[in-house]
């Protein structure tokens, strides 16, 4: 989660601190830097912001001055989204 998303920072208005306030933060939830694109949709993982971010495809890519994130962490993100994004 590093500084821009962790315990002391919230870019975005997006923390991913702790699990429950990263599901409220991120399913059903517009982005603040671009309010016509929803985070995380249930089940569509081509259309979920959260991957155009970490895939580079929508403004710059996260996590910003890190590295890509490996296939494994990416498919497991792309899973979880295809799985209803279930609060688990």
């Amino acid at each position: 989660t590093g500084q821009c998303h962790g315990f002391n920072s919230a870019e975005g208005g997006l923390s991913l601190a702790s699990a429950s306030a990263s599901f409220s933060d991120l399913v059903n939830v517009s982005s603040v830097g671009n309010p016509n694109v929803v985070r995380v949709v249930p089940n569509d993982p081509v259309n979920s912001y959260l991957v155009q971010k970490l895939e580079g495809t929508a403004g710059t890519r996260m996590p910003q001055g890190l590295g890509a994130l490996d296939n494994i962490d990416m498919t497991n993100i792309k899973t979880w989204i295809n799985k209803d994004a279930l609060n688990d």
